[in-house]
């Protein structure tokens, strides 16, 4: 009897596989020539990843796989043909090609309506208004929080200046969600919750969604629902909406005061403004066809992908300056040549001069991409190159950490900490597209100026205040994978009074 069902299940995968293989031939022809791991009928290449799915070890089998292979490489994920870049001309010819627009199934699992995983029609309409909230004039309207934020940072982190080696992740974590609140949404988040306990409830949301990527019988939204993973999903998913619901609640407050007292300008959403007063202008504007839940959905967008990502990034600035005295030291020696007055706010202008502490802010991404791994779906035939064209329905992922530590680019000593990487001439020898750490193209990161003036100001603040210190070496970081990439050692450092 068992022989006879093993017998039977065999005889069915070969059968599905006989069809999978005839239904897709034109996919497999198209990388019959790249490398990657060996494919197992019906599951592909996701066994790479059976087993322990922790973070640390989903970032080790993800880097054994970028790693092991030469780009372009390819495997199967269940169903889904999957091609892994990291080489600049490739990743130049993806990004900017109307046929790779659109996000991969994956980024569906977000379950957010937004500029993130939107298709890319509706994408290219509503990105093309939200860049207005984002030019200069708009971003230096900001200054003002951005240093009542800073100088709030710098008196709570005065507390932990005891020189005992703490992990600062938190406090640079709810710095950023307050300077995001504050600037983006019009809140100030500590009138309306806690935010220690609001960042446990944020931070369950990409694990999960990582953990639904790796499980492949969990791509059908019916067989998620019914899993326990789903049911802590949506809880986290309401957790978040609290603050949303609350800026959302305060905006239209105010524009409903404003029409009632005949005060409202009813200027088009074709004017730069905040991104609120342009998100609720679009749910007005019959054009965008964008409700208010979407509206909402835009807000969570930026909570989940906006903070995390910012606070990661200088937590990992914070921890290899307290790694490299040397540099630690001319980012201070510069930032006290340009705004040496702690009681003198800040400037946009001032930030556009602290040329070598972006360096090292770039340095940082480079060595720690947060975003190491980005996907787009092929719509139509792409040619990727002279030998290798991609059908519709391939899936490309971008592997910018592989791309980044490459030494045909970046020269043997690749793995190190160097700001000098980012000097100008060094800068004009190198492909535009080496270098991702924002993504590219049309479809990049659309705060990516945000951030790196935010960080600018908050680094000039922190290193007038602090010498920083830290027991950890370079080759003592671990690396793990939650969606976005994390150092798992944390931000281990001690702070020492100027």
């Amino acid at each position: 009897m068992w022989l006879e069902l093993i017998g039977t299940l065999l005889a069915g995968i070969l059968i599905y596989e006989v069809y999978f293989r005839w239904t897709r031939r034109k996919m497999f022809a198209s990388v019959r020539d790249m490398q990657g791991p060996i494919n197992l009928p019906v599951i592909g290449c996701s066994y790479l990843f059976f087993g322990d799915k922790s973070p640390i070890s989903i970032g080790r089998a993800l880097h054994n796989l970028v790693t092991g292979y030469t780009s372009p490489l390819t495997g199967w994920l269940g169903p889904y043909l999957v091609v892994i870049l990291a080489k600049p001309e490739h990743c130049k010819t993806v990004l900017n090609s109307s046929s790779c627009l659109d996000k991969t199934v994956h980024y569906r699992f977000f379950d957010l309506d937004a500029l993130l995983a939107s298709e890319g029609t509706l994408w290219k309409s509503r990105r093309k208004r939200l860049n207005l909230s984002f030019t200069p004039k708009i971003l230096n309207s900001f200054f003002g929080i951005f240093n009542k934020k800073a100088r709030q940072f710098i008196d709570g982190s005065m507390k932990l200046a005891d020189g005992i080696e703490r992990n600062m992740y938190t406090e640079f974590a709810k710095w950023t969600l307050d300077n995001i609140c504050a600037t983006l949404f019009e809140l100030e988040l500590d009138d309306h919750v806690d935010k220690e306990e609001y960042l446990k409830k944020v931070e369950l949301f990409l694990p999960l969604v990582m953990k639904r990527v790796f499980k492949i019988h969990h791509y059908s939204d019916f067989i998620y629902h019914l899993a326990n993973d789903y049911t802590v999903f949506s809880t986290s998913r309401r957790n978040v909406r609290e603050v949303t619901e609350k800026a959302l609640v305060q905006k239209f407050a105010e524009r409903q005061t404003a029409t009632d007292d005949g005060t409202t300008t009813g200027e088009k959403t074709s004017r730069a403004k905040p991104l609120l007063d342009m998100l609720y202008d679009m749910v007005s504007d019959t054009s965008q066809a964008m409700t208010v839940e979407e509206m909402a959905h835009h807000m969570d967008e930026i909570i989940y992908a906006g903070f995390d990502t910012t606070a990661t990034t200088i937590s990992n600035v914070i921890l290899l300056l307290a790694m490299h005295p040397e540099v630690q030291e001319r980012v201070y020696q510069e930032t006290m040549s340009i705004c040496p007055d702690p009681n003198v706010e800040i400037t946009q202008e001032d930030c556009n001069e602290l040329v070598y502490t972006e360096m090292v802010i770039k340095e940082t991404m480079r060595l720690y991409p947060v975003g190491s791994l980005f996907g787009r779906a092929v719509t139509e035939e792409l040619k990727l190159d002279d030998q290798f064209t991609l059908v519709e329905g391939t899936i490309i992922l971008i592997s910018s950490s592989k791309m980044h530590r490459d030494p045909e680019i970046w020269g043997p000593q690749a793995n190190d900490f160097n700001p000098d990487h980012f000097l100008p001439e060094k800068i004009a020898q190198r492909h535009p597209y080496s270098y991702l750490p924002f993504s590219g193209g049309p479809r990049n990161c659309i705060g990516a100026r945000y951030a790196m003036l935010s960080m600018r100001l908050i680094l000039a603040y922190f290193v007038r205040a602090f010498r920083v210190r830290t027991s950890l070496r370079l080759e003592d970081l671990q690396t793990s994978f939650e969606m976005i990439q994390r150092v798992k050692n944390g931000c281990l450092v001690s702070l020492i009074p100027r």
